[in-house]
């Protein structure tokens, strides 16, 4: 498996904003990696391909590609990080271990987690 590392994109059983419709979804680590151990739960930023155009200041559009593996995220559909739905998970609830978002995106995924979350993941 891949590493978990801060800005690794995972897929696991996430709930929707209002707390219903379990579905397989992406999300981005935003736990710093040094605090990611053993099957503690950790957070993750749920990725939505539902989004306005152009995307609301919460969230932040990802870099895709229809073909997966030409793309650093290896996500193959327009997504967004929706940096306000924030969902605690274990490793070894992980279905699948994706690429990593770039750099510059993830800096701006954790400046809004921070502002729109009351100043950070916990």
């Amino acid at each position: 498996m891949k590493s978990l590392e801060q800005g690794r994109i995972v897929w696991a059983e996430m709930l929707d904003p209002s707390g219903a419709n379990v579905k397989l979804r992406p999300g981005v680590i935003v736990t710093p990696t040094e605090d990611i151990t053993g099957d503690d739960p950790f957070v993750v930023v749920a990725v939505t391909s539902t989004f306005d155009e152009p995307v609301p200041d919460w969230q932040v559009k990802l870099p895709w590609n229809r073909d997966k593996r030409k793309v650093g995220t290896q996500l193959n559909k327009p997504t967004a990080a929706h940096c306000m739905w924030l969902i605690r998970i274990r490793a070894s609830e992980i279905h699948d271990v994706a690429g990593v978002v770039p750099p510059q995106a993830l800096k701006e995924i954790l400046v809004k987690v921070a502002q729109y979350n009351g100043g950070g993941e916990d």
